[in-house]
């Protein structure tokens, strides 16, 4: 994947969080290439988590040192190293669904 290594998870982000904001709060730690906050695909409402790469791996090892550290819109936010994930969700299946048939 050519963003392994340079993106961060970010979390426990205000529902009102821009984009732009993301992007400029960590621009302090290198070139942001992509800041993306997930949305409610009905709603297109924030769910309080996003993504934010770097053109670079070496800013994500200096927010990641200060992960209790960063605040956006007075709250602090959760940061982790952003993985990809294997995991998929599936939802409204009969409530008799059984894990062979899935």
């Amino acid at each position: 994947m050519e963003d392994e290594g340079k993106g961060i998870f970010v979390g426990d982000l205000d529902g009102e969080v821009t984009e732009e904001e993301l992007a400029k709060i960590f621009s302090m730690f290198g070139t942001v290439q992509k800041a993306t906050i997930i949305k409610d695909k009905h709603t297109n409402k924030s769910l309080g988590y996003g993504f934010v790469y770097f053109d670079k791996a070496e800013p994500v090892q200096h927010v990641l040192q200060l992960n209790s550290k960063l605040w956006i819109r007075s709250r602090p936010m959760k940061i982790g190293r952003a993985e990809r994930n294997s995991n998929i969700f599936v939802s409204n299946l009969p409530e008799d669904t059984s894990e062979e048939e899935i």
